[in-house]
């Protein structure tokens, strides 16, 4: 026995080829097929970079574009002008320079009262790790 499915489509097996012909008018209608000519291919090797590098990705470009405009407007707003005068160092009072030349004298005293001895460098022995004793800092 056949199924209602099969009944029906066998019923109108027919009307097929006079719908698809009905189908092809209206998409031509309202669907334009461009031609050869119509299609401009990218110019060269450049007009495909641009194309794939920056149009792909226009989105993310304009942002990176405007956070550069933003840093570039914050820096110049944040920017003093420079100065014309020169900035000269002002001598000290002569209270300070007097204070400087007791603090210059006692540090020579302090110097002058503790030789500085050589310093004995630590050298490793060349041997086994477990000959080799490190220093003591309780000496």
């Amino acid at each position: 026995m056949k199924t209602p499915r099969e009944l029906l489509l066998a019923r109108h097996e027919s009307v097929n080829a006079k719908l698809n012909v009905l189908r092809k008018q209206v998409v031509a209608e309202h669907v334009v097929v461009p031609t050869a000519e119509a299609v401009e291919p990218a110019a060269g090797f450049l007009g495909q970079v641009w194309l794939e590098l920056f149009w792909s990705c226009r989105r993310a470009w304009m942002g990176l574009a405007a956070a550069w405009v933003m840093l570039a407007c914050l820096h110049l707003a944040c920017s003093s002008p420079p100065s014309t005068v020169a900035h000269q160092p002002s001598r000290p009072s002569p209270q300070m320079q007097a204070l400087l030349r007791e603090q210059n004298q006692l540090r020579h005293e302090l110097i002058a009262a503790y030789p500085s001895e050589p310093v004995i460098p630590f050298r490793f022995r060349l041997g086994p790790r477990s000959e080799v004793k490190p220093p003591s800092i309780m000496a």
